[in-house]
């Protein structure tokens, strides 16, 4: 065999460059894509955040009952949680299911107010879905 020509040399040289560069444009345009779909759901968890934080703060402020600052305090947190850690899957399925225990125990308490209601629905909802589909990949039609 005998060596390479400088030619030979050059084109595989350029050759080896065009296919890390296409690597890297799809490690790149992946990386894009992924930050594009986390940025509306970064929002809305953002959004929710500073609303039941308001709440929150404005129930305890205004001396409402103990119980419900318990519960929009609970939700605050729930929504914080999704916020911070929105890149492990499946959390916000996890997260629900200690809003149910929150809701029914206040419910069980009495509370003066529906949020129990909607943190056991929400407690429910999520218990369903998680036994139902523990790894979250039956998408659509997909659970026969």
């Amino acid at each position: 065999m005998s060596a390479p020509s400088n030619s030979e040399a050059a084109t595989d040289r350029s050759r080896r460059a065009v296919c890390q560069s296409i690597i890297q444009f799809r490690t790149q345009s992946s990386t894009v894509s992924s930050r594009i779909t986390e940025r509306p759901r970064v929002l809305v968890f953002s959004l929710l955040t500073l609303v039941w934080g308001g709440l929150t703060v404005r129930a305890a402020v205004r001396g409402h009952d103990p119980v419900q600052v318990l519960l929009l305090a609970s939700l605050t947190g729930a929504a914080l949680t999704v916020l911070l850690f929105h890149r492990i899957p499946n959390v916000e399925r996890l997260v629900v299911v200690p809003l149910g225990v929150v809701g029914v125990t206040a419910y069980a308490v009495g509370a003066p107010t529906d949020l129990p209601v909607l943190l056991v629905l929400l407690g429910v909802g999520g218990a369903v879905d998680l036994l139902w589909d523990p790894t979250g990949n039956v998408q659509g039609s997909q659970s026969d």
